[in-house]
């Protein structure tokens, strides 16, 4: 990625976010600064499992330093159980060969999420896999998973 910004759902990436990030030394700093950034709330608590980052209808997974395979379990439980529209897996990584990329390649490709990988010492945003466009309108039964009732936000 150059110096694009692209959009997912309702987040957006950019080299600024590399920026924000890049001297964080754990998952929860990076997920603060994210939060920020995109004005949503992070460690939003449905009782069953914690969201890293919502913003509007996007759920945001946030991994740092992790195995390729680690974080789809929570990406697919927001998307199917929560209903969120958008559900992002990001990796950050310090460091990160192509290798990672493609086997992570791989194991999105046929699920129902959208998956990055930020690559903090190339300075580089890899897009593995975007949503597919949608073609039909939302579930009318689907869970209102942004009811104060149902999440709270822990800080």
């Amino acid at each position: 990625m150059g110096g694009e910004r692209i959009t997912i759902g309702d987040i957006w990436l950019d080299e600024s976010v590399i920026a924000e990030i890049e001297d964080c030394k754990s998952e929860r700093c990076i997920v603060k600064r994210l939060a920020a950034i995109w004005g949503g709330e992070y460690e939003v608590d449905y009782g069953w499992i914690k969201v890293d980052i919502v913003v509007g209808r996007t759920a945001v997974e946030v991994k740092f330093n992790a195995r390729e395979y680690e974080g789809i379990g929570q990406a697919l439980a927001y998307k199917r159980v929560l209903k969120f529209e958008n559900s992002i897996l990001i990796h950050v990584q310090e460091t990160c060969e192509d290798e990672f990329v493609n086997r992570l390649t791989k194991i999105v490709e046929n699920l129902p999420l959208s998956a990055v990988v930020i690559d903090i010492t190339k300075r580089r945003i890899v897009v593995v896999k975007l949503p597919q466009v949608r073609q039909h309108e939302p579930d009318p039964d689907a869970t209102d998973h942004t009811s104060d009732q149902d999440a709270t936000n822990v800080q």
